[in-house]
């Protein structure tokens, strides 16, 4: 090993520092630079620039507060981290902590009944990763992380080793080490200055030294920095690992509508202007919906803000800066004059500086128990609770796995997707082609009476009822219009989507666009994250269609109600009826057959990757049967016009890349 160059600390306390890192293989170690940096200096070039290197965050948090802090969370937004090792997190067993934007993985010490200060690996959302926890005999704690960057796949494991072990060794619970690509990083708690590096660790009583401890290998030993960084509330300074020549293209957040700073009446003012313009009648009907789906998001983009959120530390306030900003100030006058004075004023700052974010956090906890409400947001009020009953969430980094081969990209994912879901969404052999064209057939030769429900014009009732029952806050179809947008249009402009859907209704034609739906894999409960059966698809269509699609079930559920059509024991999807009805029937049928001695059968049954799962060649089959008065004009229209929904799948960042034909989906899906 080589010593660089004399450096000054954060301080100014004098000395010459090792190199940055101990090398895992028997090598002579060039000359590394270490500096000691605040973060801020680099905010505008990480903004600049459109690759990014990947960063990693070592830091002994000394209790989960830490990770609370104001001060930890602007760190992470400004320096951009992607993988935080964290030691002594002191979470209970059971116990989880959710920090917006990573994904938390915590050891399984308390599970296995070992006494552990506790160790935590946070990736942040987008990466494909996987954790596992190393499970060791002694008191060392251990996690190996498997981290795919820029297509290259890096080894990482996050370490801690307690005073009480005095061993010298590195016990990651390996028996043969080939180390490519690996960075070890964790408390080692040594505190002897062969270890190299700045000093992390400021004594009580006065001293600096390095328990925190970065282990490389030679491979890529000179393409990796390391800098220690201003503290973040704990006596461990946090170091910041760079690894600089791997880089990958920086991603681009979504922008997306400000409804809360809308002007409305704008809008549909707006609307209501451009629409004048247009003729309707010179356009056909997929040109006329192309034309009032422009019309909208032109109108919105004038009259909605829409853009990407500016990066926000919350609870990030002056008061609190200028707090943060004196014991940091105090902790250098003790670092460089360690007497009984200076070490009380930086403990009066820093419980200042505890204090201050601990009335922030208890204001901001309050307007969050103001808003608590099932009524407005039931999906932000359950995740709330999920929350606080310390809950782990699946994993969202572990990567696909498809015939033994890792997925790494986008486009491999949303292939995989594609071809999942087209293998299951049905049958297509010829004898089900044949039997559903013959039912087909049969039908159309039938004679038919033409019935009014199927074929009056929509009404403008039956549109603003529609647009009640949608629900708000929902995610947009592919074309970009939400449902806000529709709800807020001027009467003109509803009148203009009535003679849309009317036209729609008796010509028999729909655009593509309205049976396009956008495919996104949402990870079930308790499932594995590298399979593809452990996700559930959910389907995003175009709003103006499902809106269409909510008054024709309307019109069908009427008709259905007051023909008799409907058994008298269904009660899914009607009115005043719900799944209690059926367990209410079920129990009372179990304690009758008791009474009287009898037996009762009950059958269950799951269906497996049930998605879209509809059999339309039975429905062609049914159909006649059950409604004995009809158009059959109308009925082959009604039963057509939502049968082919195209699936857009995702890859789980929602990025689109292909395009697929599946003959599955339910004509009212969004509908209820």
């Amino acid at each position: 090993m080589q010593e660089s160059p004399k450096e000054n600390t954060r301080g100014g306390t004098h000395y010459k520092p090792r190199s940055d890192f101990l090398c895992l293989q028997n090598r002579n170690v060039p000359r590394q630079r270490t500096r000691t940096t605040t973060g801020a200096d680099s905010v505008s070039s990480l903004n600049r620039q459109r690759t990014e290197p990947l960063k990693i965050l070592q830091l002994n948090v000394q209790g989960s507060m830490t990770l609370r802090h104001a001060q930890m969370c602007k760190l992470l937004q400004e320096r951009g981290i992607h993988v935080i090792l964290a030691q002594e997190v002191l979470l209970g067993s059971g116990k989880s902590y959710s920090l917006p934007g990573y994904q938390m993985y915590h050891c399984s010490c308390m599970e296995r009944n070992k006494r552990c200060r506790g160790i935590a690996t946070f990736i942040r959302r987008g990466l494909k990763a996987s954790v596992e926890n190393v499970k060791t005999p002694t008191v060392t704690d251990a996690q190996k992380i498997a981290l795919w960057w820029d297509g290259k796949r890096f080894d990482l494991t996050n370490w801690y080793q307690p005073p009480s072990d005095k061993r010298v060794s590195l016990d990651i619970g390996e028996s043969v080490h080939r180390y490519k690509r690996t960075i070890i990083a964790g408390d080692a708690n040594a505190h002897h200055t062969a270890f190299g590096s700045e000093p992390t660790f400021l004594h009580s009583k006065g001293g600096l030294y390095r328990p925190d401890t970065a282990l490389v290998s030679s491979d890529i030993l000179e393409l990796v920095t390391r800098e220690v960084l201003e503290d973040v509330g704990s006596d461990h300074l946090p170091a910041l690992i760079t690894v600089g020549i791997f880089s990958r293209q920086r991603e681009k957040e979504a922008p997306t509508w400000n409804f809360n700073k809308a002007d409305w009446r704008a809008y549909a003012h707006a609307l209501h202007t451009r629409l004048e313009s247009v003729d309707w009648n010179a356009l056909t009907v997929e040109k006329a919906n192309e034309a009032l789906v422009n019309e909208i998001i032109r109108a919105a983009r004038k009259s909605i803000p829409r853009g990407v959120r500016k990066k926000f530390t919350p609870g990030w306030t002056e008061e609190l800066k200028r707090a943060v900003s004196k014991r940091q100030e105090a902790r250098k006058d003790f670092i460089r004059n360690p007497t009984a004075t200076n070490r009380k004023r930086y403990n009066a700052y820093s419980r200042r500086a505890k204090r201050i974010g601990e009335t922030i956090r208890a204001t901001e906890w309050r307007k969050v128990c103001n808003g608590f409400n099932f009524r407005t947001s039931s999906r932000t009020a359950w995740g709330l609770v999920r929350r606080l009953e310390g809950k782990r969430t699946a994993s969202e980094t572990e990567p696909l796995v498809v015939n033994g081969r890792t997925l790494l990209t986008a486009r491999a994912e949303a292939e995989a997707f594609t071809l999942f879901y087209t293998r299951v969404e049905g049958s297509n052999s010829q004898a089900s082609k044949r039997m559903v064209e013959k039912t087909r057939k049969e039908w159309e030769r039938r004679p038919s009476v033409v019935n009014r429900t199927f074929h009056t014009d929509f009404t403008i009732a039956e549109l603003e009822g529609a647009l009640r029952k949608s629900k708000k806050g929902k995610a947009p179809g592919r074309d970009g219009v939400t449902q806000e947008m529709l709800s807020h249009m001027g009467p003109k402009a509803k009148n203009a989507l009535l003679r849309l859907y009317n036209r729609s209704w008796h010509s028999g034609t729909t655009p593509p666009t309205w049976r396009t739906s956008v495919v996104i894999p949402i990870i079930k409960k308790g499932k594995k994250a590298s399979d593809l059966a452990s996700y559930r698809p959910i389907s995003l269509t175009s709003t103006i269609s499902k809106t269409m699609e909510r008054m024709v079930n309307g019109r069908l559920y009427h008709y259905m109600e007051d023909s008799g059509l409907l058994d008298e024991n269904q009660a899914g999807f009607r009115r005043h009826r719900s799944t209690i009805d059926q367990l209410v029937l079920f129990t009372q049928s179990v304690i009758n057959a008791w009474q009287c001695s009898h037996h009762i059968v009950a059958v269950f049954v799951d269906l497996k990757n049930a998605h879209d799962r509809v059999w339309r060649g039975g429905g062609w089959g049914t159909a006649p049967e059950a409604t004995k008065i009809r158009d059959k004009r109308e009925d082959v229209q009604l039963a057509e016009r939502f049968s082919f929904k195209h699936i857009h799948p995702h890859e789980r960042k929602r990025r689109l890349f292909t395009d697929k034909a599946v003959k599955g989906g339910t004509p009212a899906m969004g509908a209820r």
